[in-house]
């Protein structure tokens, strides 16, 4: 899995989604550090009310599903190579660093070391500003969608399927689609 600041959210004012606070290879340590404070704990036996209440009669141990969720986090390979100073902006930023951030990313898929099919996880206002400025025009005529994807976001945890064609240019998503019953807001 490789971290890649180019696709962190535009940095508006008083915003805190691109907000960083580690570099390189602290990152992951703090990801499980992360996790591992959020584990919900078992009720404990001195509120047997909220624990009968929560797991009926029977005092029985709550399965412990968080603490393999934070094992598997552990194992990830995590490449932090674009991550090894600091990766976010501290100030907002204009709609020309987003447009280079853009064109460094679809740079940098482009000459990715592999065919496969690549899955980059990002903000939702970062990919709609990424189908505004990338999509293709014949991608656009005639599509309700298109013009849905430039106005709205995509809703939490959405996914979308773009193919990118980079004969084409700067306008090199030539074909799209809203995945697993994702809705734009």
């Amino acid at each position: 899995m490789i971290l890649e600041p180019m696709v962190r959210e535009k940095r508006n004012f008083g915003g805190k989604d691109s907000s960083g606070c580690m570099i390189g290879k602290d990152i992951q340590p703090h990801i499980v550090r992360s996790l591992k404070s959020l584990d919900p704990k078992p009720p404990s036996k001195s509120n047997k009310k909220m624990s009968e209440a929560i797991y009926g009669s029977m005092m029985m141990p709550v399965p412990r599903v968080w603490d393999e969720r934070v094992k598997r986090m552990s194992a990830v390979v995590l490449d932090t190579d674009q991550c090894e100073c600091k990766w976010w902006s501290s100030s907002p930023e204009g709609k020309q660093d987003v447009k280079e951030r853009i064109d460094e990313f679809m740079m940098r898929l482009r000459y990715a070391d592999d065919d496969a099919p690549i899955i980059v996880v990002g903000h939702s206002h970062y990919w709609r500003t990424v189908l505004n400025k990338c999509m293709a025009v014949e991608a656009q005529k005639g599509s309700e969608l298109a013009i849905k994807v430039g106005q709205l976001k995509l809703g939490n945890g959405g996914v979308i399927y773009c193919r990118l064609n980079f004969d084409l240019g700067r306008r090199l998503i030539d074909d799209f689609e809203l995945m697993f019953g994702t809705e734009l807001e």
